[in-house]
């Protein structure tokens, strides 16, 4: 056989070998882990939104918000903790939420927060309120008179809530934190109802009879 050959036959099947071997993170040596920390790239807000970002440089306790229309989204940052990554979208959805048997009594509003590593959860995380503003134009006629008489204020706070969508498309309520309900002129006073949004996706404030 020639020598020179085989010796390089030899090399070849060795170098195959321990590519091999790296690849599968052997040889001595342990595979890339990857930064949890590290950002990730996420799609933008769809068109029309706006948008916060906040991430570890972001200063603790800073008061941020967004403001669509009639729905205001304060947050403050994180004191004393790993401040989380997150891109936070509001708007507009081009479909409004309408189902059988509710009564919609605001534009309908979307939330989004996207984690931007794999160490952020969701909004759940942040100091946050959701505030809401609306006229009652959209109540039934007999719920109208019996708010202007004050005949059914308590049955009226007790059906109406900030409503979202669960991923069977079943309208669930949020709790609220306080609602502030405009009883002498409700066809013109605005009315407002605050909560504290655990989740992303599309919401509006309804009544439910």
């Amino acid at each position: 056989m020639n020598t020179t050959h085989h010796n390089l036959t030899t090399m070849l099947a060795t170098s195959l070998a321990a590519a091999a071997l790296a690849a599968c993170g052997g040889g001595g040596s342990s595979g890339t882990t990857p930064d949890p920390s590290a950002l990730i790239a996420v799609a933008p807000c769809a068109t029309g939104y706006k948008s916060i970002t906040i991430d570890n440089s972001s200063v603790a306790g800073a008061q941020m918000s967004i403001v669509v229309a009639n729905a205001t989204l304060e947050f403050s940052t994180l004191t004393g903790y790993t401040q989380p990554s997150l891109q936070i979208c509001m708007g507009q959805p081009a479909q409004a939420l309408s189902q059988a048997g509710f009564y919609t009594l605001s534009e309908t509003y979307e939330l989004q927060a996207t984690p931007l590593n794999m160490l952020s959860a969701g909004i759940q995380n942040l100091n946050r309120t959701l505030t809401v503003q609306f006229a009652l134009t959209g109540l039934p006629a007999a719920e109208l008179a019996g708010l202007q008489n004050g005949s059914s204020t308590v049955a009226l706070i007790n059906k109406i809530r900030v409503f979202m969508p669960d991923a069977s498309g079943v309208w669930q309520p949020m709790s609220q934190s306080s609602f502030t309900l405009a009883m002498t002129t409700p066809t013109t006073a605005t009315s407002k109802v605050v909560v504290s949004p655990d989740y992303s996706g599309k919401f509006v404030v309804a009544y439910k009879p």
